[in-house]
């Protein structure tokens, strides 16, 4: 009797253990990547006026609008779905990647140039 509920107690934990090990095996990593290259607003007048360059090395431009002569820059982190551009402590964009595109979800712009929800596709 002892020794078949130490059987049975042993195959228990390699059941157990076996389903954790596939378990922890099958988790997806589910921090999207984004492509390098650049991602142009969509619907925007004239065309191409607006867009964010990511480029090697974790690092971007930002064109809010072709007439603005401020060009942010600096490095990008992704977490999860989000793309976050920082241009130093205090300013910085949210983005939510979805495949080719990144979509605008925040950041110290305004409203006349891009609102939130502007679709980025990209282009090059």
């Amino acid at each position: 009797m002892r020794q078949r509920l130490r059987y049975v107690v042993i195959s228990i934990a390699l059941l157990a253990l076996i389903l954790g090990i596939g378990v922890g095996c099958a988790k997806e990593d589910k921090t999207e990547a984004v492509q390098i290259g650049k991602y142009v607003m969509a619907g925007t007048e004239p065309e191409d006026s607006s867009w964010v360059l990511i480029k090697e090395g974790e690092e971007f431009e930002f064109v809010r609008h072709i007439a603005t002569s401020y060009l942010p820059r600096g490095n990008y982190s992704i977490e999860g779905t989000t793309l976050t551009l920082y241009v130093d402590e205090n300013e910085l964009f949210t983005f939510t990647i979805d495949g080719d595109t990144l979509i605008f979800e925040d950041g110290p712009i305004p409203r006349s140039m891009i609102t939130k929800g502007a679709v980025f596709k990209l282009s090059i």
